[in-house]
């Protein structure tokens, strides 16, 4: 999820979050991704298989930059440009269900990042 797609591998690497999930699988901890709560799975139905759920939502929803020109071709969110990066860093196809844009590719370009963050990076 968000670990993994949506910060850089210099940030953290992502064999440390392949290690946390296998010492949390170990423990008896089950992921299950791409679940659309209450569409697919009815929270009743979660809370009668388990004694408990924990929700965990990545932010998938930009906040809009609201000035002149956000609305050209060319201009992105940061978050699809960054799930896009790092499947492609990791060798997996970059199209999502989240953020289905076409490939953003940022090398040989000239680029101007709005924000703070490691965008950039």
């Amino acid at each position: 999820g968000l670990m993994r797609y949506g910060i850089p591998d210099f940030k953290i690497e992502k064999h440390y979050i392949d290690r946390r999930i296998e010492q949390m699988q170990g423990e008896g901890v089950s992921f299950h991704c791409g679940i659309n709560v209450g569409v697919d799975k009815p929270v009743a139905e979660l809370l009668a298989e388990h004694d408990a759920v924990l929700y965990c939502g990545g932010s998938e929803t930009p906040r809009p930059a609201n000035i002149p020109g956000d609305d050209l071709d060319g201009v992105h969110d940061a978050m699809p440009y960054l799930v896009q990066q790092n499947k492609r860093i990791g060798g997996e196809p970059i199209q999502s269900v989240a953020w289905p844009s076409p490939p953003i590719v940022a090398g040989g370009q000239h680029v101007v990042v709005v924000g703070g963050g490691d965008t950039a990076s």
